[in-house]
């Protein structure tokens, strides 16, 4: 497309090129199907969430151009270290959030704790 640009028009035919990295199977081979090295996505979906998934792939080398060997193990690592306590940590949130009034506020306490 560049060369066929530069010759009818004289210039290129973009300004900007995203490129991304190539996700690679565990052992760093290219995930194919005729190799079967590759994880079944339904399965990682269902146990992992696709939260996990997405979390793991933004903060893979192959968002900024390089090469990630995939593994199982690091969407669970993620499922664990951060999707599960942003769950947590919102059902803490629901499970008391009618317990504070207007009376009592955190400022108001003398709990070192709270100020």
């Amino acid at each position: 497309m560049l060369i066929l640009s530069t010759a009818l028009f004289g210039e290129t035919s973009y300004r900007n090129v995203v490129v991304n990295g190539i996700v690679l199977a565990e052992d760093g081979k290219k995930m194919a199907k005729s190799l079967k090295n590759y994880p079944d996505v339904n399965f990682i979906l269902n146990n992992y969430t696709a939260d996990a998934m997405r979390m793991y792939m933004l903060s893979s080398p192959a968002v900024r151009a390089g090469d990630l060997a995939f593994s199982e193990r690091g969407v669970d690592e993620i499922n664990k270290k951060v999707i599960m306590k942003v769950k947590n940590v919102l059902t803490f949130y629901e499970l008391y959030k009618n317990e504070l009034t207007e009376e009592v506020k955190a400022r108001d306490s003398k709990n070192i704790l709270d100020q």
